[in-house]
């Protein structure tokens, strides 16, 4: 999900920090990241930065949105279904 600027910011955190583009990174504390773009006009220069974890609401845009545990469920369905479909689950 692009915020309104159309910047895509993803966060990686252990505890689920209620906002979109949470990645779970499982228990690890290294490891590698991918990054793609499907036919962008120009290639984006991805930025990443180290975030205190009671800091990330504030480093996001006043307009992101919060997600509860009902809406966490619907979005791990969706990727979850997404997978199946992509790889024929």
């Amino acid at each position: 999900m692009l915020d309104a600027d159309g910047i895509f910011r993803g966060v990686i955190a252990h505890k689920d920090p209620g906002v979109p583009n949470w990645l779970d990174p499982v228990g690890r504390s290294e490891g590698s990241l991918g990054v793609r773009y499907l036919f962008p006009d120009q290639v984006p220069q991805p930025s990443f930065r180290v975030v205190p974890a009671d800091r990330i609401r504030a480093e996001l845009p006043a307009e992101t949105p919060d997600v509860d545990a009902a809406e966490r469920r619907r979005i791990l369905e969706r990727r979850r279904r997404s997978v199946q479909l992509r790889y024929g689950y």
